[in-house]
């Protein structure tokens, strides 16, 4: 979809026609959701936290400004919000849900060899470098849309990447 046809479907939207959001939905879904993914110990968890995240990009939808940021920026925005929001929500219960599965190091056993090496160099990170890489290596984002959707300047995205390669070297030569 492009950025007319975007903002046609929100202008749509705006006006009051709901079935106009369907294309917007499409058009982000599988980005949103394999973002979701990298979050979260299951499938079913992603695709609860997707879902929140498309029910709240249709609410604020009257608040998206293009000046501030682009559509998939401000989409990201509100995806993280919502991963963290989810997050906060299990450590508040102290437990986690019977059928939640606790992430580890082979946890994409089933995946391909390199997937899991990815995994295992990923690991130690914190949340937010694990985001950072996800959001620039995996996802393709530039650093000023990084900065965007985690609301440090770009010089601090730009340090912080610079920072995380060096660290995944030296990860990735302790465990390969």
């Amino acid at each position: 979809m492009n950025e007319t046809q975007l903002h046609n479907q929100i202008q749509s939207v705006l006006r009051g026609n709901p079935d106009a959001f369907e294309p917007i939905y499409l058009a982000y879904i599988q980005q949103v959701y394999r973002y979701c993914r990298g979050h979260m110990a299951n499938d079913h968890d992603a695709e609860d936290v997707t879902a929140q995240v498309f029910l709240k990009v249709y609410t604020l939808l009257p608040r998206f400004s293009p000046q501030k940021s682009s559509f998939r920026t401000w989409v990201y925005q509100i995806s993280r919000t919502v991963v963290i929001d989810y997050a906060r929500s299990l450590k508040s219960l102290h437990e986690l849900p019977e059928d939640h599965e606790v992430p580890h190091k082979t946890h994409f056993e089933h995946q391909v060899e390199a997937r899991m090496t990815v995994e295992q160099i990923l690991q130690p990170l914190r949340f937010d470098e694990r985001e950072l890489c996800w959001l620039r290596w995996a996802e393709g984002f530039s650093t000023q849309e990084i900065a965007g959707i985690v609301g440090r300047s770009e010089a601090a995205v730009k340090m912080h990447l610079s920072r995380l390669r060096t660290t995944l070297r030296s990860l990735e030569s302790t465990t390969v």
